[in-house]
């Protein structure tokens, strides 16, 4: 994978953005989607959430990219502890593609852990219940 996206890296150096060529979603910006993702996916949460505060998207860029981003970072955030943030991001995915955002397995499994996450806060009823043992 790294050597597949230091090659992708190399050929976007060269080629700079081609957004603009038959609706590629190619050039530096979506190379560094690409490794991001693939830190998510390697369960390498803290350093996908890393890479997503440095990645600054073109405002060109396509929204199916942008709501996958915000979808990654997202579950970066949830599974490094910013539950408020990832709930964000998740906002900011819906308003950019709601239909893509409902659907993601991604969204999907990050709305169910924040879900998790909230019925497990120390000060619930439902947590100092099975804290004691009920």
């Amino acid at each position: 994978m790294d050597a597949h996206l230091d090659q992708a890296g190399e050929c976007a150096a060269q080629t700079g953005d081609a957004s603009d060529v038959h609706w590629l979603s190619f050039g530096p910006a979506n190379v560094q989607l690409h490794q991001m993702s693939a830190a998510v996916e390697m369960r390498l949460y803290d350093d996908a959430l890393g890479q997503a505060r440095e990645i600054r998207l073109p405002a060109g860029l396509a929204t199916s990219r942008r709501a996958r981003y915000l979808i990654d970072r997202a579950r970066s955030e949830m599974e490094t502890g910013h539950a408020n943030a990832a709930l964000a991001s998740l906002v900011a995915a819906r308003k950019s593609a709601p239909e893509q955002t409902r659907y993601h397995p991604g969204a999907r499994e990050t709305i169910s852990g924040l879900v998790h996450l909230a019925r497990r806060t120390p000060d619930t009823l439902g947590h100092m219940a099975a804290w004691v043992g009920m």
